[in-house]
């Protein structure tokens, strides 16, 4: 490996908005909120076969790695892109404390050219990612439920999911269960 520089150029842009409205639900006063976000992201295609790969891996695809430029983890790699990300959230906080009680979200990706950067992966052979939706909400001050899903629409199966349950009665004090499952 001679020489394994390279230049290469990343343009994203990323932008969202809140909405807010008051709202009742079962007589309970809430803040709800309507929060969409877009990202796009251009990089351009570089051939990085001659670069050895250290500590770089394919991330794990999530409501935060959506929003991020790289597909990767670590620097030996650097993914080509033209994609567009598109999420909406939605939250519930309770008017009077302000606490967050529940939150739902949706999120997916659209790409606008073929991948040909990989890290022994196969290239995607879809115009768009899995489709990704959570839900997580705080029954009590003390309870904490999560819920969160990768759905391959092409495939029409649960790619992966989560399941969660967090009961802290009192600070330093907590008792979680979680379920996870990869297809």
């Amino acid at each position: 490996y001679r020489d394994s520089t390279r230049v290469l150029p990343i343009a994203s842009v990323d932008g969202g908005l809140r909405f807010e409205r008051n709202t009742s639900i079962f007589g309970n006063a809430f803040v709800q909120t309507l929060e969409p976000r877009a990202m796009f992201t251009y990089i351009p295609y570089r051939d990085q076969s001659e670069t050895p790969v250290f500590d770089t891996a394919l991330a794990d695809f999530n409501y935060l790695q959506l929003f991020s430029e790289n597909r990767y983890v670590g620097h030996d790699r650097i993914g080509d892109a033209q994609q567009l990300s598109l999420g909406i959230t939605s939250r519930l906080f309770d008017a009077d404390s302000q606490k967050e009680r529940l939150r739902v979200t949706l999120g997916e990706r659209f790409y606008f050219n073929s991948q040909r950067v990989t890290l022994g992966e196969a290239p995607r052979d879809r115009n768009s990612s899995d489709l990704l939706i959570s839900a997580q909400g705080r029954v009590t001050d003390a309870l904490y439920v999560e819920a969160n899903a990768q759905y391959n629409a092409n495939l029409g199966q649960t790619e992966r999911y989560s399941l969660g349950l967090r009961y802290t009665p009192e600070k330093a004090r907590a008792l979680s269960i979680n379920y996870r499952a990869i297809r």
